[in-house]
């Protein structure tokens, strides 16, 4: 299975950056939105992996960062490569706990927003809207299936410790 780590944003987050991404991008040439339920935080990418391996290295990670806030405030727009457009800011410190749990020594915490075509005109993002900030609910292992029309996620596992 080809699998990744992930951080799901919270529903109001999703909705707020959804439209904020729909407002700004939607009808450019080259531009692929996210769709919302696929926003999320990337903490590692397996790629093909077995599925048990990767459930109990979640499972590991988490109680390691038991009890660490999975805070956020996104207030930062950028582009990786000249076609991945992100957001970013920052982020408590068991982000990067749980990052370096499963193994990712130079974790860049964003959410892929959207995709460039190769070709299409380059662009700058503008600022995001205040009020992104709040908790992650959980952390997922997805699968992520590849297709002519993007890539497909499917949630495979989800740990949460419940919130206030």
């Amino acid at each position: 299975m080809r699998l990744f780590a992930a951080l799901p944003l919270p529903e109001n987050t999703a909705d707020t950056l959804e439209r904020w991404c729909r407002g700004w991008l939607e009808g450019r040439p080259g531009v692929r939105l996210v769709p919302r339920g696929n926003l999320h935080l990337t903490l590692k990418f397996y790629g093909e992996y077995p599925l048990e391996r990767a459930r109990r290295e979640l499972e590991r990670a988490w109680r390691l960062g038991d009890g660490e806030p999975l805070g956020f405030d996104l207030t930062e727009t950028g582009v990786f490569s000249g076609r991945v457009l992100w957001a970013g800011g920052s982020f408590s410190p068991g982000v990067g706990l749980l990052a370096a749990a499963l193994g990712e020594k130079n974790h860049k915490p964003h959410v892929t927003v959207a995709r460039l075509s190769r070709g299409a005109p380059p662009l700058s993002p503008p600022p995001l809207p205040p009020g992104l900030s709040g908790v992650f609910p959980g952390m997922a292992l997805m699968e992520s299936t590849l297709t002519p029309g993007g890539p497909l996620y499917r949630q495979v596992a989800f740990l949460t410790r419940g919130l206030p």
